[in-house]
């Protein structure tokens, strides 16, 4: 008796448990009401259709038209199939059956049956058209879909039959969808990512950050979690990636990330009521002014709605929703602070429902940067902090730069009409820089992708073909950092330009003793000291210049990798030049003429 007793208060317990939950939606009732007024309009355009075809029928058999009929009826049912195969009829109304709406399937029979029980309700406005049209008018109105349909579809397999594929000589600047063409090793990091963001399925929501520099390449990685996604999960996952950065500028920024939303969700899943509730829901918090930034001022349709009862609304629709919603916010650095902070709290305040998670990718250097008022670093990743649940980094190893260099050069010649030797001789230094030791001094130019695809695609660019580097064996180091100078100062490539050609030496490049700027000894004659009798050195030109820029500045020191004394005849470990390095009787012959740092003299 007591365990009966035990029972039943447990059954009693789990029953008022599921009337908590239990909970009338505004917008399932809208919904169902619109998808009998559907029904209704599907019976009245079927009864529209009967009296066409009577109409119809009868010119047929009076002129004996009844082969002629037959076959435009078999290639309109073609016409019609293939269409609807085009526009994706199908699989929409498989996503419809798997959903298992029977409610709605209810409400569209409804309908149906109270149109035909009353025997059409426009069926006297049909016969009263149908009588003023003659056969040619009938006639031409049926074939008007028809003629539209196969224009637009003549259309698609004109561009289709001219398209021509065309390869770039260039690396684009696109990030891959495809793990097959990971080249930076990415693919593994992004599978262990996307299954915990996918954590097991549960409905707990949380906010994800990739924190990582630009050009090192976050929308891959997204892409490669996405993919991840798609495949491993295609019946329990839905994914939305937005970039803000493509709408930049425009006020209805929250409106185009719901709609996008919005499309996400019911692309593949039959869920009719969810549009309404997030639009309404968006709009209501719009109107209490939570949206400065985004908002746009629509007048509220249900005084006695509230946002609260939107979002118990929208809970409790998303809480049975089959599917976990993965959103995915990339180059979120690249708009304003006041951007970011909106859509921030659109993630963390508003849209925190069961079975959705964020992913946003950022950087947070960038996003201190953008805050004006606070600089700091600290301040700002201790601002995403209260956003942001888990975060991780990402980092490129120099080896995955070097395959990657070496990849992309392969890839690139076999399209490219360049002579594809020169280009190699040229790429080789890059590819030297990757095993120095100063490897960390050239982070800022070779550290990413981005800036590797602008340094390839600019060797590319130039007419290194007309170039005999095997005769004139130019270093190849000196090479690349000239292009890094070219490609990232500019006005310094500009003064090298001035005064090194043409005729010109002496300002960046070494000189001798009585050369114009050689440097005096400390006695104050014109270079007479023993050491210094015979010896190459830096101009006092180029010391001047150098002190234009701080000591620690990146153009120090490529200049000093191309042109300082000091640096570039350094003894090596075989001690090829002797201890007095710079002599000028010391340097061989293939030194000189390989090395920048001499012009001419």
């Amino acid at each position: 008796m007591k365990m009966n007793m035990k029972n039943f208060k447990k059954s009693i317990t789990k029953f008022k448990e599921s009337l908590s939950d239990f909970r009338i939606i505004t917008a399932n009732l809208t919904m169902l009401i619109k998808t009998a007024f559907l029904g209704i309009l599907s019976a009245e355009i079927w009864h529209l259709s009967i009296a066409v075809s009577n109409k119809v029928n009868e010119w047929i058999f009076i002129n004996n038209y009844e082969n002629v009929a037959i076959k435009l009826c078999v290639v309109g049912a073609i016409l019609l199939f293939v269409y609807l195969l085009a526009r994706g009829i199908f699989s929409d109304a498989r996503k419809i059956i798997r959903s298992g709406r029977i409610d709605v399937l209810a409400a569209f029979v409804f309908g149906t049956w109270l149109s035909i029980a009353w025997g059409g309700f426009l069926s006297v406005w049909d016969a009263r058209i149908l009588s003023s049209l003659n056969i040619t008018q009938t006639l031409t109105i049926i074939s008007g879909p028809f003629i539209l349909g196969v224009l637009v579809m003549v259309r698609q397999l004109i561009l289709i039959w001219s398209e021509k594929k065309r390869t770039s000589s260039f690396i684009t600047d696109k990030e891959l969808d495809k793990k097959e063409a990971d080249l930076l090793n990415f693919s593994g990091k992004a599978e262990r990512f996307a299954e915990q963001v996918f954590n097991g399925g549960s409905p707990e929501s949380f906010v994800f950050g990739v924190d990582a520099p630009w050009g090192i390449g976050k929308s891959t990685f997204i892409n490669f979690c996405k993919e991840y996604w798609e495949e491993k999960y295609t019946e329990e996952v839905v994914v939305y990636k937005f970039s803000p950065l493509r709408y930049l500028g425009t006020a209805s920024l929250l409106e185009i990330f719901i709609d996008g939303l919005i499309h996400a969700i019911q692309k593949d899943s039959f869920i009719p009521e969810i549009k309404p509730l997030i639009s309404r829901y968006a709009r209501l918090l719009k109107e209490i002014g939570r949206f400065s930034l985004f908002g746009l001022t629509l007048p509220s349709l249900a005084v006695d709605y509230t946002a609260d009862e939107a979002c118990d609304d929208l809970g409790a629709v998303l809480k049975r929703f089959p599917k976990k919603v993965i959103i995915v916010i990339d180059d979120l650095d690249r708009i304003s602070f006041e951007e970011i902070k909106d859509i921030l709290f659109v993630i963390r305040k508003s849209f925190a429902f069961p079975n959705v998670s964020y992913v946003i990718c950022y950087d947070t250097e960038n996003i201190g940067i953008l805050e004006a008022e606070t600089p700091d670093i600290e301040k700002v990743g201790e601002f995403l902090e209260k956003f942001v649940n888990i975060k991780i980094s990402l980092y490129l190893d120099r080896k995955d730069l070097e395959n990657y260099v070496s990849e992309n050069l392969e890839k690139t010649l076999i399209t490219s009409i360049v002579d594809p030797l020169p280009v190699r001789q040229a790429i080789g230094g890059l590819l030297d820089i990757y095993q120095s030791s100063t490897y960390h001094r050239y982070l800022p130019f070779i550290g990413d992708v981005r800036k590797l695809k602008r340094l390839i695609n600019t060797v590319m660019m130039f007419d290194l073909q007309s170039t005999n580097f095997q005769s004139s064996d130019f270093d190849k180091k000196d090479l690349i950092n000239l292009l890094l100078i070219y490609i990232h100062y500019p006005n310094v490539f500009r003064k090298i330009y001035d005064t090194e050609t043409k005729g010109g030496r002496g300002f960046f490049s070494l000189i001798i003793p009585y050369d114009d700027g050689y440097p005096k000894d400390q006695t104050g004659g014109q270079g007479r000291s023993s050491l210094s009798d015979s010896s190459y050195k830096n101009s006092t030109y180029y010391h001047d210049y150098l002190k234009k820029f701080p000591e620690d500045s990146h153009q120090r020191f490529l200049l000093d990798r191309i042109f300082n004394v000091d640096v570039r005849l350094k003894t090596d470990k075989d001690g090829l030049y002797g201890n007095d390095y710079a002599n000028i009787d010391r340097i061989p012959e293939d030194v000189r003429t390989s090395l920048a740092c001499f012009n001419g003299g």
